[in-house]
């Protein structure tokens, strides 16, 4: 197979990457997406750079980390990515000769696109393309979906679950507080239940902390930030996970995470979580009424797991199949910039 020069461009300041990062620390979603992808495609044998607004440069796992303003300005594949707090009017931004050209719509809001000449959108959810094409005005036979969701291997079912054991892995804001008062309802009935929380305080690698919060009750147990290698292997253990979100997601990595280690999902049907899940195959959606999820339901679809966790085994085994590996949708990225370009 013949191997590309692939630039990925990201002028967030919010995203401080450097080349071991995936491995050593937690991202977002949308982050660890720009680096896993980077590394599969580095593992397939193509010369991978990512430029960033702020980085720590160097080299590792066959990924180069340079400033904006060190980019090369020759590639094969340049993948320019969007973010929250990134510009494509930026001065360092690098004008790039290359064969295709990629806008990366890594985020539900509407981008900016660069000022340059772009063959393929890519959006990580099919609503974001919808998006693209219907509201923002990007040409549709040019806008393609190829999911932001992804974990480093499939994996075989491994350590025995923990039935009464629930998982919430994201930012706190997005659906902590509902989580908890979900399993504070069904506690009477089953006092073993606990609730173990992965994440942080810290938003998009803000420098600011918010102070943690201290009235979580007794069955809930804080972890902090933890790598997403170690979470993967964390999740194996967890019957369930409480994903009740107002947030509109693009990617959902801790929807992803669960779902490929067999965990029984439950989650608010819309963003990401909506395409993620087919409701009663491998998860649950509870209905949102002007985003905000319906406890009532996320309660009643918790009882009657915990009223028979071994009766979700088929459940946990379509979930596992459900989500695809980096290298998988790394090569879906290749077969996309060597296909001949649409009119529109």
């Amino acid at each position: 197979m013949s191997s590309e020069r692939v630039l990925i461009v990201c002028p967030d300041e919010n995203v401080r990457l450097w080349s071991t990062r995936v491995a050593e620390a937690a991202t977002g979603g949308g982050k660890s997406a720009i680096l896993q992808l980077a590394a599969a495609w580095a593992r397939a044998g193509h010369a991978v750079t990512v430029a960033i607004a702020a980085a720590r440069e160097g080299v590792a796992d066959g990924v180069a980390v340079c400033r904006l303003e060190a980019a090369p300005r020759e590639a094969d594949v340049a993948i320019y990515v969007t973010g929250h707090a990134g510009h494509f009017d930026d001065p360092r931004l690098p004008v790039v000769d290359a064969a295709r050209t990629i806008f990366w719509l890594n985020g539900p809001g509407r981008p900016e696109p660069p000022r340059i000449r772009v063959d393929w959108y890519v959006a990580p959810a099919r609503f974001v393309a919808r998006r693209a094409a219907d509201e923002w005005g990007f040409p549709a036979g040019r806008v393609v979906v190829i999911p932001g969701e992804a974990v480093r291997a499939r994996r075989p079912p491994g350590a025995a679950k923990e039935p009464l054991a629930g998982v919430y892995a994201s930012h706190p804001f997005k659906g902590l507080r509902e989580a908890v008062e979900v399993l504070g309802r069904v506690r009477g009935r089953h006092p073993e239940i606990r609730l173990d929380v992965y994440g942080s305080e810290r938003l998009w690698g803000d420098d600011k902390v918010s102070e943690p919060r201290t009235d979580l009750p007794d069955f809930v147990r804080v972890h902090g930030e933890l790598a997403q290698p170690e979470i993967e292997t964390r999740m194996e253990r967890y019957g369930f996970l409480l994903y009740l979100t107002e947030w509109v997601d693009a990617f959902s990595s801790s929807t992803a995470e669960a779902l490929a280690a067999g965990v029984v999902v439950i989650a608010t049907a819309h963003g990401s979580n909506a395409e993620l899940i087919r409701h009663g195959w491998n998860g649950f959606l509870v209905r949102a009424d002007g985003g905000r999820p319906d406890l009532d339901q996320a309660e009643s679809l918790l009882r009657s797991y915990l009223a028979a966790p071994e009766a979700f085994d088929l459940m946990r085994a379509n979930a596992r199949a459900s989500v695809p590996s980096w290298d998988e949708q790394a090569a879906q990225w290749r077969d996309l910039w060597r296909a001949p370009l649409r009119s529109q």
